[in-house]
């Protein structure tokens, strides 16, 4: 069998068990261990009995177990990082590389220097900022110790120095840091998700009835780690910027309050800023 009859034939099994096909490519890719352009020549070579024995492995997991492929492989690349995930941690989406993207410009426009990301799960904000900004200094802030585990790791594997704090929201937060970055639980109780997204911690997912809890809890606080001249970044469900710019507004009724659309589209970041951005 060539690799372009069994990903031809694996797609099709993916789609008869309604699953995303495009996660076969990936997945043969990643296991075969070549380039791209090398994967993309050999399409019409023989597969190998290790490769296609491995492969339908990892397959079977994704199809009837709703498994994540990320959790198969061990990692989830972010802003062109490799970073480690197990089910301790939530998968980083493509969504909040936007925000990385945005708060990155910030960062620069402003010259911020002092960093929270706050819950950062995988630590995939945190990292890729101080990658990014290696002038920045960045605390990672998480309830989990699972969680700040695989932070920490992420940490060592590439190769950056931050500090890691265990905390449950700001409780235990004492700096005061020029931008304060957070994606938290957002999804409300009582929404049904994907087999695959109920493989995620569920801390990291439920935000109470509304999804909202998690920003009431932080913004009722967050003004004593805050600078002068500061910025708060949130993401969050597209249907939910309305609720957190009144929050906002609660709390802290001196910020500037500017909702920004993702590539989709869609209402997804929030930023509060005490100067005018």
């Amino acid at each position: 069998m060539t690799i372009k009859t069994y990903i031809n034939s694996r797609e099709e099994m993916c789609i008869e068990n309604n699953k995303p096909s495009h996660v076969v490519k990936y997945l043969l890719l990643e296991t075969s261990g070549l380039s791209n352009a090398n994967f993309y020549l050999s399409m019409n070579n023989e597969i190998g009995y290790e490769l296609k024995t491995k492969c339908d492995h990892f397959l079977n997991q994704y199809i009837k177990n709703n498994i994540p492929i990320d959790y198969i492989l061990g990692y989830r690349y972010f802003y062109g990082y490799k970073f480690k995930v197990n089910k301790d941690v939530l998968i980083p989406r493509v969504e909040t590389e936007e925000l990385v993207e945005r708060v990155l410009i910030l960062i620069d426009r402003f010259n911020l220097s002092n960093v929270l990301d706050l819950g950062t799960g995988s630590g995939a904000i945190g990292i890729t900022i101080k990658k990014e900004n290696p002038h920045c200094n960045v605390i990672l802030s998480d309830i989990s110790e699972e969680a700040l585990e695989i932070a920490k790791q992420n940490s060592q594997l590439l190769h950056t120095k931050l500090e890691i704090k265990k905390s449950s929201w700001l409780e235990n937060i004492n700096e005061k840091f020029d931008i304060i970055i957070c994606n938290p639980p957002y999804i409300p109780l009582k929404e049904n998700l994907n087999p695959r997204v109920k493989k995620e911690p569920r801390i990291a997912l439920f935000g109470g009835s509304k999804g909202l809890d998690h920003y009431n809890t932080i913004l009722m606080s967050v003004k004593n780690n805050l600078k002068e001249n500061s910025i708060i970044a949130f993401e969050h469900a597209y249907n939910q910027s309305a609720e957190i710019t009144n929050l906002i507004k609660k709390y802290l009724p001196n910020f500037e309050v500017k909702t920004v659309k993702d590539y989709q589209n869609r209402e997804r970041f929030t930023f509060a800023s005490s100067f005018k951005m």
